[in-house]
């Protein structure tokens, strides 16, 4: 599977130190410049400001060949999509990383396959990657948004999940 991701995803995980989840847990990650720039926003923390100007070896970084303008979303999630539609030929499944809510219907409309910041942490704690009850607890304390049910439901598949 190749993973194009957004900002807010890396932002977040970043955030939590889970970044390295990424490739573990969703195969390739591919981003675009315009998603590094945001990263690298004065805007953002210094750890996020730091991994955007010297990014890991495992995540790839393309242009698309157009961005489709007709989008009317953000710089990087225009650049998202845009890579995402592009990429859809490969033999490979697409996913595209991304949380905000209009980019995500954007891409839904698109027929655009999506991931989320919580379905890389929940994938994490079913592989037993990472203690998924405190990562959601470090999550809420950020400025990421989620309805109360995703979280309940995020953990109830946690919980639900076969021991091994």
């Amino acid at each position: 599977m190749i993973v194009v991701s957004d900002t807010s995803p890396l932002n977040y995980l970043i955030i939590l130190r889970a970044d390295g989840l990424m490739p573990r847990v969703l195969g390739d990650i591919v981003t675009t410049s315009a998603v590094l720039e945001e990263l690298g926003h004065q805007g953002a923390s210094d750890a996020v400001r730091r991994w955007a100007e010297n990014p890991p070896a495992w995540l790839m970084v393309r242009e698309p060949a157009t961005i489709d303008a007709s989008l009317k979303l953000g710089r990087g999630e225009s650049a998202a999509i845009s890579l995402a539609l592009e990429l859809r030929v490969q033999p490979q499944p697409i996913r595209l990383l991304i949380d905000e809510r209009s980019g995500m219907a954007a891409a839904r409309r698109l027929g655009i396959p999506l991931l989320g910041t919580l379905t890389v942490l929940g994938e994490a704690g079913k592989l037993g990657l990472i203690d998924l009850p405190i990562a959601i607890d470090q999550l809420r304390r950020t400025s990421f948004h989620a309805s109360p049910d995703l979280y309940d439901e995020v953990l109830r598949i946690y919980r639900d999940r076969p021991q091994p």
